[in-house]
């Protein structure tokens, strides 16, 4: 069984699959699905590497996949520069290892979506952590991901993290 990690002691937001949903539980290649949010009452990203959603105790065998979604809205970003988003993947006792990321400018005062979607081949059977984490630079000092409490926007929490597990 996994666990869904919060952000500094807080309740994380769990969101469930459906049957029938998309890679729903009918899809013979289904095998689980994981997600994860930001903590409810917000996140600011600074310079320091910032981790949004954490979904520990992700169970693959060799020749699976994990399928990515990360979606991060920002808001309220602090000088103009860059904004990096990207998710880590670890399985422990391993380093955390960036799998995809992206960075993109930004300028003072402006609101960004960035949605990062792929596959990673698992190869080796084990326990994974998948991460999403990020980080300002180059002149942009800090942003804002809100969390549940806050609206807008429509979508939340705003940062969003979620794996699934298929056979290939």
């Amino acid at each position: 069984m996994s666990s869904v990690v919060g952000i500094k002691g807080k309740s994380p937001m769990v969101y469930p699959v459906s049957p029938g949903a998309a890679g729903g539980s009918e899809n013979q290649n289904y095998v689980a699905s994981y997600t994860a949010g930001n903590d409810p009452d917000g996140v600011t990203v600074t310079t320091a590497l910032t981790t949004l959603a954490t979904i520990d105790g992700i169970a693959a065998e060799a020749g699976q996949k994990f399928i990515v979604h990360a979606t991060v809205w920002y808001t309220s970003v602090v000088g103009n520069g860059t904004i990096f988003t990207a998710v880590y993947v670890t399985q422990p006792p391993g380093p955390d290892v960036v799998e995809d990321g992206a960075g993109d400018s930004v300028t003072v005062g402006q609101s960004r979506t960035v949605t990062r979607v792929f596959e990673i081949p698992v190869t080796s059977t084990g326990t994974y952590n998948v991460s999403l984490k990020s980080n300002t630079a180059g002149g942009a000092t800090s942003a804002l991901v809100l969390g549940t409490s806050s609206s807008p926007p429509a979508v939340s929490p705003s940062a969003r993290l979620t794996v699934e597990v298929v056979n290939v």
